[in-house]
């Protein structure tokens, strides 16, 4: 039910990526995506600092809300498309991403109390708001990519295509394995994996299930389909045997 559930998410996630408008309108997508991120800081800060009561604004004009509203966005669009924050990819975030996260969000709040101390009298406390909403909002950026790659790298787990094992639970292993879930054209829902010298071991989250010796069994036992060999250090004759064991099992 698990796999059933996952692989059905995984399409539907997929069906959006590779829609045309999606693609043609990636950036703009992302950059608004991280605006209503910052939107959204901003009224939970204003939320918790005023005790958690709903009308935190208390007597401030609409217009005037509307007005610092618009400036923000623009402060923090403005830094964003600077550190090109909506330009990466997030199926590779990496700390470098994070920290570019974090300098564009310090950079705008830095911007907007330099603004609040010059034209507002109670500036701590909007100063205050400013801060929590720069920490609320560079972690819900960092965490949503985060989660978006993990659930790229878990999703090939779901997938309905051919059940694979990999022979070689090493550097080449695991090379394999993350291409493979990172890449949703590519048929394979990996099972496992087939090493000599660690078997009952997990790698990446998958348990090695035999050895090279035990592919039949594995086949029989995990309705193998497919087997695929990762292991370049391997001369000719080991090779050959591999690929012996791998026909001997069907």
């Amino acid at each position: 039910m698990l796999t059933a559930y996952g692989g059905a998410m995984k399409k539907s996630i997929d069906g959006i990526i590779k829609h045309p408008f999606y693609r043609k309108n990636r950036e703009k997508i992302m950059l608004a995506s991280d605006l209503f991120v910052v939107a959204l800081s901003y009224i939970i800060a204003f939320w918790l600092k005023s005790d958690f009561k709903f009308f935190f604004f208390g007597d401030i004009s609409s217009d005037k809300i509307l007005i610092a509203g618009l400036l923000v966005l623009i402060i923090y669009g403005l830094l964003f498309a600077i550190f090109k924050i909506h330009r990466s990819l997030w199926k590779y975030i990496s700390i470098n991403e994070a920290i570019r996260i974090a300098a564009a969000n310090v950079l705008a709040t830095s911007v907007m109390i330099i603004i609040t101390v010059l034209f507002i009298k109670k500036s701590v406390y909007y100063i205050s708001v400013e801060l929590i909403a720069m920490i609320l909002s560079t972690m819900i950026m960092f965490g949503l990519r985060a989660v978006y790659r993990v659930y790229r790298r878990t999703s090939g787990y779901f997938s309905g295509g051919k059940r694979t094992v990999i022979i070689g639970a090493g550097d080449g292993g695991t090379l394999l394995l993350r291409e493979i879930l990172q890449n949703p054209d590519l048929d394979y829902r990996i099972v496992g994996f087939v090493d000599d010298y660690k078997v009952n071991k997990v790698v990446m989250g998958l348990n090695v299930l035999g050895t090279t010796s035990d592919l039949k069994k594995i086949k029989e036992k995990h309705e193998i389909e497919e087997a695929i060999i990762a292991i370049p250090s391997l001369d000719k004759s080991e090779l050959n045997k591999i690929v012996d064991d791998c026909h001997d099992a069907g």
